[in-house]
Formats: structure tokens, C-alpha cells, sequence
């Protein structure tokens, strides 16, 4: 049994509206019928009496599930201790991005949250804070700067005062003091002070 819910295109829809499928040998069981893509299929096969019921029509009460609901207590509200449930089915929508559930809400409360207003400027900021916070900059300023001095005083051990070069780790520093570069300039240094002795 062939059964689609999507729709077709019209190449596809042509196909099926031409080929013969009364020269195909298909034996279904009673009650079954062949439903091809784009084919009219209404309810007229269905008995009267059968009721129809999709998520926008409520179960007449004649249904057997609707009885047997009644017969176990059930009073046509909500289910619950204070009848707080809900009276209508769930329903179901047809998802086509690929963002997990919730996610797309969640990225639109960022977006809303971030543009509402542009970013402080660091003046502006400067310009709103309290003492407490006013003594907490400058003391993370401090900090920073003592930090630079204490990098730079160890890094010195690795300045090359020939070339004028910094260096920041001893393996490049050694690399560069067995360099050619180095000793060219050492000699040449030598040699220039030579000549004018």
C-alpha cells in the first residue's frame, strides 16, 4: 500500500496519472485500498456513521473512548486534583529547521537582550561606577602594570643588547646567539673598533 502525505512534484504526478495500474496484479485484503500520490481519496468508502475527528473537532460523545472515559469517572474537565489539565489535544506542528526545542526562542531572547541598547563605552562606564567600584579598577590597573614590569624584567635576561632584539623563551634566545646574524654583527662591531684604535 502506497500512501503519501507530502505532495509531489508535477513530473511525479504525471508519472503516476499515466502508467496503467490496472495491469499490475496487486491483491489487497478487504478494507484496503491503493492510494497514489495526488490521487482525490475522499471518505466516501467510510460507513455514515463513522465520525470523523481531527485535533480541531472535539470526540462527540457518542465515541466508545468518550463512554468508556465517563464510565471510570472521568467528568468532561481537566484532568487533576483542582481539574487543571487541559481539555484540547496537543497539537502537532510540522518542524522544518534543524534547531533543537526551545532553541530558536532562546536565541531571539539573546538577540532582543543584546541590541535593546549598544555597549557602554568604557567613559561611560568610568563616568557611572561608585568609589567601590572606582577603587577596584585602579587596583586591577595596578596590578596589570606591576605584572608588565615583572614580565619584562624577566624577560630581559633573554634581550640581546648587540642586536637589540627581545626574546621571550631561552631556547629562541640561545638559537639566536649561535645565529650568523649575531656573530656578523659581533665581529663586524670588533673590527670597527679595531680600525680606529
Amino acid at each position: 500500500m502506497y500512501n503519501s502525505t507530502k505532495t509531489t512534484n508535477s513530473s511525479s504526478q504525471k508519472y503516476f496519472e499515466e502508467f496503467d495500474f490496472s495491469a499490475m496484479d496487486i491483491t489487497l485484503p478487504d478494507g484496503f485500498e491503493l492510494c497514489l500520490p495526488g490521487s482525490n481519496t475522499s471518505n466516501n468508502s467510510l460507513p455514515e456513521d463513522t465520525d470523523i475527528v481531527d485535533v480541531d473537532t472535539p470526540i462527540p460523545s457518542t465515541n466508545v473512548g468518550y463512554q468508556l472515559l465517563l464510565k471510570m469517572g472521568w467528568q468532561g474537565k481537566g484532568l487533576g486534583v483542582n481539574q487543571q489539565g487541559r481539555l484540547e489535544p496537543v497539537k502537532v506542528t510540522l518542524k522544518e529547521d534543524k534547531l533543537g526545542l526551545g532553541k530558536l526562542e532562546a536565541e531571539q531572547t539573546v538577540h532582543t537582550e543584546s541590541t535593546s541598547r549598544r555597549k557602554a563605552l568604557e567613559s561611560e562606564k568610568i563616568a557611572e561606577e561608585n568609589e567601590e567600584q572606582k577603587v577596584l579598577r585602579e587596583e586591577k590597573a595596578q596590578q596589570q602594570e606591576d605584572l608588565k614590569k615583572h614580565i619584562h624584567e624577566i624577560n630581559s635576561a633573554f634581550y640581546c643588547s648587540l642586536c637589540d632584539k627581545q626574546y621571550t623563551k631561552i631556547s629562541e634566545y640561545e638559537s639566536h646567539l649561535s645565529s650568523y646574524d649575531h656573530h656578523h654583527k659581533k665581529v663586524f662591531l670588533t673590527q670597527k673598533g679595531a680600525s680606529f684604535m
